[in-house]
């Protein structure tokens, strides 16, 4: 076997079933047209050589990774004057991944670590983009006209490392970027990222980091700001990006920055508001207090910001929603350390679990405890780890409810019983829950994504798509499992290709996460890719052995039965027991 150093691009036509599905002859003609006439002539080139044509697809290898990076470039370019010089329909966009690496060489094919990270960028792009590897943007960085839009880092399937990406934006002239609009707001928005921790004890980051969370939560209840999802923010978490990169990347005028220091039982916070269009901080404070004082200290914190981005609100009406989220600092010191741990596994659930029974414990009155506490048994069911749906359900609402008696003014409360309502099937309270939560949080980026839920099993699919996108203009680089709730929707709109790219990069962060491997199981099942099907299908069962479409149709909510069907019979077809 031959081995050498290439450079590989991976691109693939989004929608291709739907096309076919709609017009066979015509999307085959109109596809070897566009690729005869102008893409093999653009490869040619740029020193491109087609490895293989893999129907949707094509693998090339490049001696040079600027050219297959300016041939990715000019590829879009030539698919959209195609389109324009052709019949005009906007229906045409391919996703690329360009990578640099070791091959190997075998009968004409190309194989490795180098071939797969392209796969893996090019599922990552959205329709008409491109990704790339970190170390790709550096060997290529001010060697190309392009911006290029910073994704942070990945897991992606069989490669062992996390992957740090980049969405690539060819340059046109003097003109922004891309993401220069991808935000537009008509209120102040603002962005809080994570307060730096200096204190002596590194293991201090999850106070540092709940604080942060807890501000941004008291700030997203006021509708005259727009108020950045905590993921997204805390996506800047020790970055060394300038604040007009973040706010560039995340579409905000304003960002608080600072620092927390915590010794024995005094706090010192110190916090800045800074203006990301002047560079100029236009407020600074430096608080020093007891550990005692710090939920007053928050309220503090956010009536300074809205005052000064919003000077027409009324001291009153934001003292009003003071909120406290325990009368025990120990125990919203335990509600912090749970909320650190990601329920990627059913032993960090049960770890975060015994973390806020022990909050419980300690402040019988937490209500953020008792909402944390019913989020662990909603993971339980949804991930396969729950011997009874039903009973784990159950316990998720009764908790619920009790942080919700508890504190009517909180809306992650709210958020959870809406959903929890919804997969009990009692639809009128899981709207009125899901709108609550969102008078009470206009922000909220995962409400926003809760009622793009709501929606889909509603039979507004397409509607539900239109609430999840809002969800992400909040909060760009969001929680996984927002990709759950696309695949979704895709899959009820019957886009099945478009709905196993959704799926993909759920599971690519989060692989033993049951949801997005049926998503993927029934897509595949029912585009007759069987083989696919039958790896979902395995895998389903490795992670819930006891699973079975009778529960699952329990589980969902849906309110016309040929919409359960539809995603039933997807399954049905994957193999998957009944």
């Amino acid at each position: 076997m031959e081995r050498r150093l290439a450079a590989i691009l991976s691109a693939d036509l989004a929608g291709y079933s739907r096309l076919i599905a709609e017009d066979e002859t015509g999307t085959l003609f109109r596809l070897r047209k566009l690729r005869q006439g102008f893409l093999e002539p653009l490869i040619a080139r740029h020193g491109g050589r087609i490895v293989k044509l893999m129907g949707d697809g094509l693998l090339l290898e490049f001696s040079s990774i600027i050219e297959a990076v300016q041939c990715a470039i000019e590829w879009h370019e030539v698919v959209a004057n195609f389109i324009a010089e052709q019949d005009g329909a906007n229906d045409l966009a391919y996703r690329i991944g360009v990578n640099i690496g070791d091959i190997v060489i075998e009968d004409g094919d190309i194989y490795g670590d180098g071939v797969n990270i392209a796969a893996r960028m090019e599922k990552l792009a959205e329709p008409g983009g491109t990704c790339l590897p970190g170390d790709v943007y550096r060997q290529i960085k001010g060697k190309i006209d392009a911006t290029f839009d910073d994704l942070g880092e990945h897991t992606v399937k069989n490669i062992a490392e996390p992957l740090h990406i980049y969405a690539l934006h060819p340059a046109h002239g003097e003109q922004p970027a891309k993401p220069l609009q991808r935000q537009k707001f008509d209120r102040p928005s603002i962005a809080v990222l994570p307060l730096d921790n200096l204190s002596s004890d590194p293991e201090q980051d999850y106070f540092a980091d709940g604080v942060t969370e807890d501000i941004i939560t008291n700030l997203s209840r006021f509708r005259e700001l727009v108020v950045i999802g905590q993921s997204s923010s805390f996506r800047y978490k020790k970055t060394r990006d300038s604040f007009r990169q973040i706010a560039t990347a995340l579409g905000v005028q304003y960002l608080l920055i600072g620092s927390l220091r915590r010794a024995g039982q005094r706090l010192r916070v110190t916090v800045q508001l800074v203006d990301t269009r002047s560079g100029g901080h236009i407020w600074a404070e430096r608080y020093d207090r007891e550990l005692g004082d710090l939920f007053a200290l928050q309220d503090e914190i956010t009536e300074a910001i809205v005052q000064t981005l919003v000077g027409r609100l009324r001291t009153a009406s934001v003292r009003d929603t003071a909120h406290k989220p325990a009368q025990s600092l120990d125990a919203y010191d335990y509600v912090l350390k749970a909320r650190a741990i990601i329920h990627d596994s059913r032993e960090n659930m049960l770890k975060s679990r015994a973390l806020y029974e022990k909050a419980i414990e300690l402040d019988p009155i937490c209500a953020h405890a008792f909402a944390g506490l019913s989020a662990t048994y909603s993971f339980e069911w949804t991930s396969g780890w729950s011997k009874s749906f039903t009973d784990s359900l159950d316990k998720a609402i009764e908790l619920c409810r009790r942080a919700a008696a508890l504190d009517d003014q909180d809306s992650e409360a709210q958020r959870r019983l809406g959903v929890y309502y919804l997969f009990r099937g009692e639809r009128e309270k899981a709207e009125a829950h899901i709108q609550r939560a969102a008078l009470l949080n206009p922000s909220d980026a995962d409400t926003m994504a809760y009622k793009g839920l709501y929606l889909i099993y509603d039979g507004k699919p397409t509607e539900g798509l239109r609430a999840i996108e809002r969800a992400t203009r909040y909060n760009p680089f969001h929680p996984t499992w927002y990709f759950w709730l696309v695949s979704l929707a895709h899959y009820m709109n019957r886009d099945y290709e478009e709905a196993i790219q959704a799926a993909r990069k759920a599971v690519q962060a989060y692989p033993d996460f049951v949801a997005p491997h049926r998503h993927l199981a029934a897509s595949f099942a029912r585009l007759g890719r069987k083989e696919d099907a039958e790896r979902e299908k395995q895998i389903i069962l490795k992670l819930d052995p006891a699973f079975s479409i009778a529960r699952v149709a329990r589980a969902f909510a849906y309110r016309r039965s040929e919409d359960l069907e539809h995603y039933c019979e997807g399954l049905r077809e994957a193999g998957l027991p009944e």
